[in-house]
């Protein structure tokens, strides 16, 4: 981060003089970066491309409040110093600020880690209010939350304590767009002409993945197949980014600003002053897995449980391969913790492939548009390497729903 952005964000957030800046994580729509400003840590992250509408802002500040009140560790989102919680900076970025919490990747092979995801997202459905709109403010498919680097275009309610009513939601009613309440990104699948453009183009350039992409275009008919737009009554407010780089463990330490929030006071989720005896995820300094934090919560919005159920259970174990015991001991969990979503048919793997494939096609373009910076370019082709290995085949999903579904 440059001196005249730290010089900006020191002023913006009230911080002396003392800050120091280290990059730490990104991801496909931003940079974070490690503040530590006199005592306090803080994750700084800076946005590429347009900046979420306030609207989304909002609803992500009051679902994180339901969230943490049902038991879910998050990050605690900071204002600057005029009440601003998205700062635009003088070069045009934006910046969201958060507490930084030290944390490490979830342990896969642990035998509690499938238990645990499965009861985390639980607890995150079912303090979720019903939202059949996108809650940015756009229209459904308009793509206003995924603008890309490099000028491409990527990309029932709960009965918890303190989760009741309906969280105030902005945008197109369902039933308008082409009859679809949330964005077509997490259930139509690209145009099947788009891939040969992808491989062409990235055949053109040079680049390492085409060769790759060309061998898995057989499978695509036959999961494109059973993609389908969801029910606008089953659609609740949702993270619909639960991958193993958003969902990390801490250590245990109870004095984390990552610690559930007290649900009486509303405005403030931060940290109990001693442990809830009620904390249905507590502090055990002996577990291998410890208490799980979410993180990255961009691109929060309306999704069927079940469906974003199916897409977790691939994205933990499924590279390149399901782990099909893990899968069934992570949904058994979700069960008996109360999750409301449910995996019957093809169908509810639509937001799985549908979110892959079109991330895929948005990686390809971004890795070869001569107007992105390198840096973008470099990132989307790891991204494009780890995309095409653990995309799903028809045969993974074949074996996966019985194995759900038995019993």
């Amino acid at each position: 981060m440059g001196e005249r952005l730290v010089a900006y964000a020191r002023e913006a957030y009230g911080w002396g003089d003392d800050v120091v800046v280290r990059a730490g994580s990104r991801g496909a729509l931003g940079q974070v970066w490690r503040v530590e400003a006199g005592t306090a840590s803080y994750a700084l992250k800076e946005l590429f491309g347009e900046p979420p509408a306030a609207a989304l802002v909002e609803a992500e500040l009051a679902f994180a409040r339901r969230a943490a009140g049902a038991g879910v560790r998050l990050p605690r989102s900071h204002p600057d110093r005029h009440g601003r919680h998205l700062v635009r900076t003088p070069d045009g970025t934006w910046l969201r600020l958060y507490d930084w919490i030290d944390l490490r990747p979830v342990d896969l092979t642990a035998p509690a880690t499938p238990a645990r995801l499965g009861a985390l997202l639980a607890r995150l459905h079912r303090c979720a209010p019903p939202a059949t709109t996108e809650l940015d403010g756009t229209p459904p498919g308009s793509g206003g939350a995924r603008s890309a680097p490099g000028g491409v275009t990527a990309t029932p309610g709960g009965t918890e304590p303190g989760c009741e009513g309906v969280m105030p939601v902005r945008g197109v009613p369902a039933g308008e767009a082409g009859g679809e309440g949330s964005d077509p990104w997490y259930h139509r699948a690209p145009d099947p002409g788009a891939w040969e453009a992808a491989v062409t183009a990235g055949a053109a350039a040079g680049l390492g993945w085409p060769a790759r992409l060309r061998e898995r275009l057989a499978d695509l008919p036959e999961l494109c197949a059973l993609t389908t737009a969801p029910d606008a009554g089953e659609l609740i407010v949702c993270h619909r980014d639960l991958h193993p780089e958003n969902v990390l463990s801490r250590p245990a330490d109870p004095a984390d600003p990552a610690d559930p929030a007290d649900p009486a006071d509303p405005d403030d989720p931060g940290r109990p002053a001693a442990p809830d005896p009620a904390d249905p995820d507590p502090v055990d300094p002996a577990d291998p897995v410890g208490p799980l934090v979410v993180v990255d919560w961009d691109r929060l919005g309306p999704a069927t449980p079940g469906r974003e159920l199916a897409r977790a259970l691939f994205d933990w174990f499924c590279d390149p391969v399901p782990d099909l015991d893990a899968m069934r001991r992570m949904y058994e969990a979700y069960l008996a913790e109360g999750g409301p979503g449910r995996i019957l048919r093809p169908a509810d793997f639509t937001m799985l492939v549908a979110s892959r494939l079109n991330f895929l096609l948005a990686q390809t373009r971004v890795a070869t548009d001569p107007r992105a910076e390198p840096r973008h370019r470099a990132w989307a082709e790891r991204e494009i390497d780890e995309a095409l290995r653990i995309l799903p085949a028809p045969r993974h999903l074949t074996a996966a729903l019985p194995a759900l579904t038995r019993g």
